[in-house]
């Protein structure tokens, strides 16, 4: 990995700088659905992976602000690598808040690379907005955990560079109030099992699949926190992954209005370009202003978090304004184009079918309004 100073520039600058080259090959991964290793090995080499890991395991210790800045920038160029690179930095981040210091540099250090890409394996196929309902199980035996489910809809497990999953698994208890713990298991671990990839209408590079745990045994080392903190781990997880789903949202919704003003400005009907038709205009404006106000309500509850102001609730507020101000977005882009944009073929496509998991992934819209109101004492 080139250190900082050989990159000479901080990280957005960086997310700017590779975005380009992310940009060229995203149609191609689109349509073939192959895996964008050229792009994430050029991230890594920027030292994106370590945005959010602590200089002394070879991060950058980068702020939540400049993470979900540079991740906006990524977005724009290609949402699947965004994604891939955010499921990645949710796992350091969990590493970060509650890893030890012997668990820290055993793990951060490759992850910070570029080398190595983590996951996070939480969802289940009975288990999705309703966490507690996960039936994974974790049972101490001895000097290990043995770990037994399935989960589905993860990321990061089966690429040349998957270096293991962050596991959300049930300690104890049934019924209202089971225990949780989240354990590191390694990628080739007996019993670690993963499927074959998993065929989606956008996101279509990505690597997700469905993993099953058999008799998986990992060391009692491998556990973060304790065994009953899960919860609590994955609460705050999630809410850095929300902020980071607002920031992807506003960069895909970036990429829309930049393709559907370009398309407008030459696209000639009637005796003129497009973009002079008050219809045409005014729907480009309001996209203008729905990304603007999406960006800032994003940046917004990263700078809580960094100041360590209570951000949780503006998290959900920010993840569902602007989830919502990219399905807009990509469905008027594809009106400005008319059936051009609806030719696979073209960028805008691509967006259209990416947006859409943004108002279900990372919580769904539901979820989030319901967190909302909880903040409000409804």
């Amino acid at each position: 990995m080139s250190t900082e100073a050989e990159i000479g520039i901080g990280v957005v600058d960086r997310a700017e700088a590779c975005a380009e080259h992310v940009a060229a090959a995203a149609q191609g991964h689109f349509l073939s659905g192959e895996f964008p290793a050229g792009a994430m090995a050029r991230l890594g080499a920027a030292g994106l992976f370590g945005m959010r890991i602590e200089e002394g395991y070879g991060g950058t210790g980068s702020t939540t602000l400049e993470y979900v800045q540079a991740l906006e920038r990524i977005a724009t160029a290609d949402v699947t690598v965004a994604l891939t690179l955010e499921v990645h930095i949710l796992a350091t981040e969990i590493h970060r808040m509650y890893a030890t210091p012997e668990q820290k540099a055993r793990w951060l250090p490759g992850l910070a690379s570029g080398e190595k890409l983590a996951g996070v394996a939480i969802t289940e196929p009975e288990a999705g907005s309703d966490l507690r309902s996960i039936s994974t199980t974790a049972r101490p035996d001895g000097d290990s955990w043995v770990l037994d489910g399935r989960k589905t809809f993860i990321t990061n497990v089966g690429t040349p560079l998957s270096d293991g999953l962050l596991v959300a698994a049930r300690t104890s208890g049934e019924g209202e109030r089971p225990g949780f713990g989240v354990f590191m298991v390694p990628a080739g671990t007996p019993g670690f099992l993963p499927g074959e990839r998993i065929r989606t209408l956008g996101w279509r590079s990505m690597d997700t699949r469905e993993v099953t745990f058999e008799g998986c045994r990992v060391p009692a080392d491998h556990i973060l926190g304790s065994p009953g903190q899960g919860m609590r781990i994955l609460g705050d997880g999630l809410s850095l992954g929300r902020v980071a789903f607002a920031a992807v949202s506003v960069g895909l919704a970036q990429a829309c209005l930049d393709s559907a003003v370009a398309f407008a400005k030459k696209r000639v009907q009637f005796g003129q370009p497009i973009s002079g038709f008050q219809a045409v205009q005014h729907k480009l404006a309001d996209m203008a202003a729905d990304i603007a106000a999406a960006r800032a309500l994003t940046l917004h509850c990263a700078g809580l978090r960094d100041a360590g102001i209570p951000w949780e609730s503006q998290a959900s507020m920010a993840k569902l304004v602007a989830s919502r101000t990219c399905v807009r977005a990509a469905d008027d882009a594809v009106q400005v184009f008319g059936g051009r944009g609806f030719v696979l073929d073209n960028d805008v496509a691509r967006y259209y079918a990416d947006a859409k998991m943004m108002e279900i992934g990372e919580g769904t819209s539901e979820m989030q309004r319901n967190i909302i109101a909880r903040s409000l004492g409804c």
